[in-house]
């Protein structure tokens, strides 16, 4: 839905860190619960790996719209 979005490689302004456990060329993506808490994590054979519990919108940071 729209609350899902693909981004692909590691979010570059991230206040979190590529896991070492994870490998380099997966394809990351977050998914927005409600407010600014949102999920960050991978997809690897159409199944989402929850990687951040991203409490502040941090992992994949974005501008403000209409301030």
């Amino acid at each position: 839905g729209k609350n899902f979005k693909e981004y692909g490689f590691f979010p570059p302004d991230s206040n979190f860190k590529h896991p070492k456990h994870v490998p380099n060329d997966v394809s990351w993506a977050s998914l927005h619960l409600s407010g600014k808490v949102c999920l960050g994590g991978h997809i690897v054979e159409n199944v989402f790996y929850v990687v951040f519990l991203d409490k502040n919108h941090e992992f994949w940071k974005v501008e403000k719209k209409h301030t």
